[in-house]
């Protein structure tokens, strides 16, 4: 599995459990992993992301971007959460 089929996995989980329970949940980056609702999500070797932490609540994401980087590329990957509703992105 991808890394991102794994966090699609993990935020739809965390998102379905969030519309039952009512609780917040956030989504965590931290060096080799994405956490989702305490859930770990492993990056792809030798990808490492800066922290960022982004609450994830019942009907409003706050917007938000975490950058993920390797030695040999040029540019981040970027997860981009956008204002609203949860959606995200993964930008290459």
């Amino acid at each position: 599995m991808t890394f991102e089929q794994q966090f699609d996995l993990a935020y739809e989980k965390a998102r379905q459990r969030q519309l039952y329970m009512g609780q917040a949940f956030a989504v965590i980056a931290q060096g080799d992993a994405v956490f989702v609702d305490n859930q770990r999500v492993p990056l792809p070797a030798g990808w490492l992301a800066r922290y960022r932490m982004v609450e994830c609540r019942r009907h409003y994401v706050k917007p938000a971007t975490i950058m993920m980087w390797h030695a040999d590329q040029p540019k981040p990957v970027r997860l981009v959460f956008q204002f609203g509703g949860g959606t995200y992105e993964l930008q290459t």
